[in-house]
């Protein structure tokens, strides 16, 4: 901890000045607490009092510092705030704990508070603050190729997040971890038309937030061009409107065939009829 600040002002004792000047010596308090920030937004670091300890103090001052540097102190109730987070910091008279808002990259380091009165001093407490940007959302593109065999679908499956800071990704299948290349962003699938309807799922997450995007993993042969199921379908199409034109022009040329016959059998009859007049 670095030099201790005793401000002038006049309604500050000789008593405040060597409690400040006691502080800066070793503090032994709790372990340091580990607490995750997320970026633009408000953080709450605990001081590690609770009430009664708080009553059985009645502090005369309170403080905070940041890797050695004073970030607040409240002497007799009154807030004197540092230049270090100017108008982003309040101290609670409540419990000691410190409120910082819209987070920066640069707030993140290591926090000690610490205080007393006339009864005593506080236990000292050491917050370790982190900063993580929030993961906005993930999405899956997927490219598809097919094999010569035209029975096997090649599927690549890349996974874009946007926002977010110290990402870890994770591939599931179904519901299960999938067991290769569970933490890269590209995921190289090969799909037949037998194979098990999987779903793979893309997870994004960081220590304030996660996100995650599913596709289905037989989209090869429910979405675009199959050419598997594409071909056999386009084929019985083929057959059936082949066969359906067949049948519709064997009609034709047998109503044709038929009127022909017809007209032929009553030209002769009418022939034979005069004749024979």
């Amino acid at each position: 901890m670095t030099g201790f600040q005793c401000l002038p002002d006049f309604r500050q004792t000789l008593a405040i000045c060597l409690l400040l000047y006691a502080l800066q010596g070793p503090i032994r308090g709790s372990p340091p607490v580990l607490v995750n920030g997320i970026l633009g937004e408000s953080v709450v670091l605990p001081s590690g009092l609770d009430e009664r300890l708080y009553s059985s103090v009645s502090p005369d001052l309170m403080q905070w510092e940041r890797d050695g540097r004073t970030v607040i102190q409240l002497i007799n109730n009154k807030t004197v705030e540092t230049n270090l987070f100017r108008g982003r910091v309040s101290l609670s008279t409540e419990d000691g704990s410190l409120t910082i808002s819209s987070l920066k990259a640069e707030d993140r380091g290591n926090y000690m508070f610490s205080g007393g009165g006339s009864s005593g001093q506080f236990p000292g407490k050491s917050v370790t603050l982190h900063v993580y940007e929030r993961i906005r959302s993930v999405q899956i593109q997927s490219q598809r190729s097919y094999g010569t065999d035209n029975k096997t679908c090649h599927l690549t499956l890349n996974c874009t997040v946007t926002g977010g800071s110290q990402v870890d990704l994770i591939w599931l299948k179904g519901k299960n971890k999938n067991p290769e290349e569970t933490k890269q962003s590209v995921l190289q699938l090969t799909v037949k038309p037998t194979d098990d309807d999987y779903s793979y799922t893309c997870v994004a997450s960081n220590p304030v937030s996660n996100q995650s995007d599913t596709i289905e993993g037989n989209e090869c042969y429910t979405q675009g061009p199959s050419v598997f199921h594409v071909s056999m379908g386009c084929l019985l199409k083929s057959v059936l409107f082949s066969v359906g034109l067949l049948v519709m022009l064997s009609a034709v040329i047998a109503v044709h065939f038929w009127e022909t016959l017809r007209h032929r059998k009553k030209k002769q009859t009418e022939k034979l009829g005069k004749t024979g007049e």
